[in-house]
């Protein structure tokens, strides 16, 4: 949508068709379960069991919900936008170095998207895990000794998120977008009702119960330029860019 200026007095602006994208979604069910035995409240441990079993349960499926995430975040990043890291982030790069890198990346998406102003200084850049020691490494950058995360962060609003994820390219990239940018991407999360619940447990005769809970997710990139969205094409987003070789 564009804006007129000035408008002549005693009128109105003109009309103009706005241009939108057609964006649809399927949500699709993960799950897991789990089994706590009857011995269990024998050996009084099945408060302990119960405790451990939906922490791990809730791990494994917030790990199948960031795998899904990081695909279709990966999968979106704008060809535009990809730089190349001056050295790798495992301590081989200075924290200049690594400054630099980020403020290039971040360079391409002021360049080549529509971003607004109040969203460019809230950006988040995932990354390896093992790139972590070095992007919170202590430097000297502009004669003052400083972290390298607290000097992206102070300087381009950035935050370092790791992910041990085998997601983006075999995990030697790093991505860079906006964060919480609704423009940017989404995503849609059904837990269920009362009518339709997300978890259910059954009893096991002389073994004990089971339980089985279940969400239903879907990412969605949002394309800039603008453009259609279905489960059968991934968008792509000039607010998604890449950094490639941060980890050899």
């Amino acid at each position: 949508m564009t804006g007129e200026y000035p408008v002549p007095p005693e009128s109105i602006a003109g009309r103009e068709v706005i241009t939108w994208s057609k964006v649809e979604t399927t949500l699709e069910q993960g799950e897991v379960r789990y089994f706590i035995s009857d011995e269990s409240k024998l050996r009084e441990l099945r408060n302990w069991q119960e405790n451990v079993s939906v922490r791990r349960a809730a791990e494994a499926m917030a790990a199948q919900m960031d795998l899904h995430g990081l695909r279709k975040l990966y999968n979106g990043k704008s060809p535009g936008n990809e730089t190349n890291a001056t050295a790798v982030w495992d301590g081989t790069a200075t924290a200049t170095q690594i400054a630099n890198d980020l403020a290039a990346s971040i360079g391409k998406i002021v360049a080549n998207s529509k971003l607004p102003d109040t969203k460019l200084n809230n950006f988040v850049c995932i990354i390896p895990a093992a790139a972590w020691t070095g992007v919170t490494q202590l430097g000297t950058i502009n004669n003052t000794a400083i972290r390298l995360d607290d000097f992206v962060n102070q300087s381009y609003g950035v935050k370092f998120i790791p992910t041990r994820q085998n997601v983006f390219n075999s995990k030697t990239a790093a991505l860079v977008l906006p964060m919480q940018d609704e423009d940017t991407a989404f995503l849609g999360r059904f837990r269920g009702t009362r009518e339709f619940p997300g978890s259910e447990s059954q009893r096991i005769p002389n073994r004990g119960t089971e339980y089985f809970i279940r969400q239903w997710w879907k990412c969605r990139v949002m394309p800039e330029p603008a453009g259609a969205v279905s489960d059968l094409v991934d968008a792509t987003s000039t607010r998604i860019a890449e950094i490639t070789g941060v980890l050899a």
